[in-house]
């Protein structure tokens, strides 16, 4: 069994840390006994708790001493072997270090972020203080008296309550003894969230029954028979769109711009919605006859490409060559 395990922090810092995998975890079934490279783990790193990355596991007894792996976040590896050989090679090809590599290379949304947390120390919740400290700290009584462990309160969300001097009173008390703020790991992926636009309901309705002329006519009638706002053309271009759309492809019409999609959102006849960018179906043109012929050497390597995605097999590619070389072409 390894007892040791080389660990990788995203930071500047070129060099891997050595870790102990505990020797009481070592024959049992213990998470850390299990640990292998591509897991995230909870260490010690100077004064404080950090998440880094297993980027290696051996028995190699370094020449000085080293401290016990926290915990282990991860039930299985999120990076495979095969991942972190290219990550490898990146930090060393790249000169940047290891950990960035890693980073780069993580899921969207999966990160090496702690969240920090607060709570009351000891069994005594009757202390008594004055001004805003006492407010904190009644506060963070209550909240511990009111739950089973009493700990799950994150700073973030006193600092919402109480503001800039209610954070300045939790570190007057933390220096009192009186609470403890600790981090714990955000070991959750959150996936990015991208805003789609869209009709409102009824007036979807309405422009499919009715068209784009009746709905403006029937929700601004003070501008008909007029000279119309230059936003209100951008409206009927927008009718023309297929909507749920993102922002930024809306502002890709010319005839759209900042200033005409604000007065169309501020006039209510569109709705947003968050959705994981997973899920964002593309809305871009496409436009084959605008891609270059591929030359010889470029059918070569885009052979394998099409044959995975042709036979929907998960592959992964790494197109390597230099400036110039048709990389692009093959990529598009």
């Amino acid at each position: 069994m390894p007892r040791f395990a080389d660990i990788a922090f995203p930071t500047a810092v070129r060099q891997s840390f050595t870790y102990r995998i505990p020797a009481e975890a070592s024959g049992s079934d213990d998470a850390i006994a299990s640990v292998r490279p591509g897991m995230r783990v909870w260490v010690p790193l100077k004064s404080q708790m950090a998440i880094g990355m297993v980027v290696r596991i051996h028995d190699e007894q370094p020449d000085f001493e080293t401290r016990d792996i926290a915990r282990v976040l991860d039930s299985e590896p999120v990076l495979s072997e095969e991942l972190l050989r290219l990550t490898d090679w990146v930090h060393r090809f790249y000169y940047s270090s290891m950990g960035e590599a890693v980073q780069a290379a993580l899921p969207a949304g999966m990160n090496f972020l702690a969240e920090p947390y607060v709570r009351v120390t000891g069994e005594r919740t009757d202390i008594s203080l004055r001004g805003i400290e006492g407010d904190v700290f009644r506060f963070l009584a209550e909240h511990k008296a009111e739950h089973e462990k009493g700990t799950d309160i994150s700073l973030k969300e006193v600092a919402r309550v109480w503001q800039t001097k209610g954070e300045r009173a939790l570190y007057r008390l933390v220096k009192k003894g009186l609470i403890e703020i600790w981090q714990i790991p955000r070991i959750r992926m959150q996936p990015r969230m991208e805003t789609l636009w869209e009709w409102r309901e009824d007036v979807r309705a309405q422009l499919a029954s009715d068209g784009v002329d009746v709905v403006i006519t029937s929700h601004f009638p003070g501008i008909s028979g007029g000279r119309e706002p230059k936003w209100i053309n951008g409206l009927r271009l927008l009718s023309a769109l297929p909507l749920p759309s993102t922002r930024q492809h809306i502002l890709d019409q010319p005839e759209i711009t900042a200033y005409v999609w604000n007065r169309i959102r501020e006039s209510g006849l569109v709705a947003s919605r968050e959705v994981p960018a997973g899920q964002v179906r593309s809305v871009l043109p496409y436009e084959p006859d605008g891609i270059s012929v591929l030359n010889d050497e470029q059918e070569n390597i885009f052979g394998p490409v099409l044959e995975a995605i042709s036979s929907r097999t998960f592959r992964r590619f790494l197109l390597y060559g230099i400036t110039g070389s048709g990389k692009t072409e093959i990529y598009i």
